[in-house]
């Protein structure tokens, strides 16, 4: 573990500290945000933000859009080793998923192949803007790059509104996350609203 990471749970000590109001004498304060009492959150794609988000008692949201092969073991070591705090008495877990919503499976099925473009892109280290759909990522990528990608981004849910209700209603139902946020990189703003708006129905017939 390298000092930074070494110095990260003083960090955010520290900034709890100064959301909190200003003791006697206090030289240093935080304008704005003395005395706000702003909830704090830890993100985590690993098991170090699980443990810490457990030991200071704060929320925790987990990066399964991209990182889902430890999201069952952060979240259970986080639930297992929370410790209540004055800005939370239970542990409170966040997920991320990927959702591509659209008319049909085909429509939305071409509309993530921006998402798997870009992942392919940074595997070969070719960074760079938000590409368009295309119509056959298997003539994109190569059967080795196709494994990673499709491990990466496996907690995503992509079709129509159907498909991707049941998606999230088994995902909910085996995973228990106190929330769940939604994530999706998109080339045409148009088609993100659409996702959204699907998503947004979904989300009220599950509750």
């Amino acid at each position: 573990m390298n000092a930074s990471a070494d110095q990260f749970p003083q960090d955010v000590q520290e900034l709890q500290f100064y959301f909190q109001p200003a003791e006697p004498g206090q030289k240093i304060k935080a304008i704005p945000g003395e005395g706000q009492d702003v909830p704090i959150w830890l993100l985590g794609s690993s098991l170090y933000s699980a443990q810490l988000a457990a030991m200071l008692g704060l929320p925790f949201a987990f990066a399964s859009h991209f990182a889902p092969e430890l999201m069952e073991q952060a979240v259970a070591l986080y639930r297992e080793r929370f410790t209540p705090s004055a800005q939370l008495k239970k542990p409170h877990a966040m997920l991320t998923v990927n959702i591509f919503a659209a008319e049909n499976d085909a429509e939305a099925k071409r509309l993530f192949t921006t998402m798997q473009v870009a992942f392919v892109n940074m595997l070969r280290d070719q960074r760079g803007k938000v590409q368009p759909p295309i119509d056959n990522i298997d003539d994109f990528w190569s059967p080795q790059e196709k494994v990673w990608v499709t491990e990466k981004l496996s907690r995503s849910f992509v079709g129509s509104k159907e498909t991707v209700e049941q998606g999230l209603r088994n995902f909910l139902a085996e995973h228990k996350p106190d929330e769940l946020m939604i994530s999706g990189h998109f080339f045409d703003p148009k088609a993100r609203l659409r996702s959204l708006a699907i998503t947004a129905a979904i989300r009220d017939r599950l509750n």
